[in-house]
């Protein structure tokens, strides 16, 4: 049996269609379907269910997915170990987090580990969750660092809690709502906010309909751009929600602040997560506690829990003024 066809056929079930799993591939979809048929000749089966929406595995499919994984991942194994004996590979790390975690706390710990170990090659990646989840899935990353509620139950990795994170409400530090000691839901009502739509704005929103007022849609969705979201922020009156440790350098400098709101956070996790089958070695352990390190405590007494906390009797009073004028 050619391997290559196994390893074609486990892209083209992740990717959901022969055209995506082509670009990954670097293949023509001609030569891929031949290989496809091929191998389904070889084992005398259907092993795709073709339709407009994309590619379905049959039973067949699945039980050979699964089987397909442990045998590429073996013949990878495989291939480290002869290339090590032959001096040809040296250690190497393989990392992808998010964004909000790379300025800060993924380059202070990267640079710690890189003194550390002289001889380790790390490599970053850069995604949203499930872009990383993937990458780990095929093998392309040894640790994935997400938020706890994005992938640890339901994808069967390792997973190793790094620290606590706490979403705050951040403006300029020339905001008009910048210096106050407190701040209320109704005061925040006026600005315009700049908070990815598939990300931290329906927590935005939750703040807003829980006081009986609705927020202002944002006209500007930054999506992961997490320098563009910040340099936003801190040229503007516009308010954006962020995790603390990605604007660490910005409050030390002075350019952006946390408003000082009880009304709404989000106390999480980032957890590491890992493939259940392989151990890290030393200096991939070393890392993530050198990642936990970097990251700044959250502030408050309540930044154990994970989960969105109510809002205040001050707040929804404030919030009938403002709807009554």
């Amino acid at each position: 049996m050619d391997t290559r066809r196994l390893g074609y056929f486990a892209c083209i079930l992740e990717e959901g269609s022969i055209t995506a799993a082509a670009q990954r591939l670097r293949l023509s979809q001609p030569t891929l379907t031949k290989a496809m048929k091929l191998l389904e000749d070889e084992f005398g089966v259907v092993l795709f269910e073709r339709s407009m929406t994309g590619i379905t595995p049959t039973t067949y499919g699945e039980a050979l997915y699964s089987r397909a994984k442990g045998i590429l991942a073996d013949m990878r194994r495989a291939q480290e170990e002869i290339a090590t004996l032959r001096g040809m590979a040296g250690n190497h790390c393989r990392i992808g987090a998010l964004p909000t975690l790379m300025g800060c706390v993924v380059a202070k710990a990267v640079e710690e580990i890189s003194r550390r170990f002289p001889d380790v090659k790390i490599h970053i990646q850069e995604g949203q969750s499930q872009s990383l989840i993937r990458s780990l899935r095929r093998r392309e990353l040894d640790v994935a660092l997400v938020y706890c509620g994005n992938a640890v139950s339901e994808h069967g990795f390792a997973s190793h809690v790094l620290f606590g994170d706490r979403l705050e409400v951040v403006a300029s530090a020339r905001h008009p709502l910048a210096g106050r000691p407190s701040v209320t839901v109704a005061d925040l009502a006026p600005y315009p906010w700049c908070v990815a739509m598939s990300g931290n704005w329906r927590y935005v929103e939750q703040m807003f309909r829980s006081v009986g007022l609705e927020p202002r849609e944002p006209r500007i969705d930054p999506g992961g751009a997490i320098q563009f979201l910040k340099g936003l922020v801190g040229a503007s009156e516009y308010l954006a929600v962020m995790p603390q440790h990605a604007i660490a350098g910005e409050l030390a400098r002075g350019e952006l602040v946390v408003l000082p709101t009880d009304s709404m956070f989000l106390n999480r996790k980032i957890v590491a997560l890992r493939s259940k089958e392989v151990e890290l070695p030393a200096y991939g352990r070393a890392l993530l506690s050198a990642i936990s390190r970097a990251a700044p405590a959250p502030r408050g007494e309540k930044a154990a829990n994970d989960r969105l906390h109510g809002f205040t009797q001050r707040d929804q009073g404030s919030a009938r003024l403002f709807a009554q004028r």
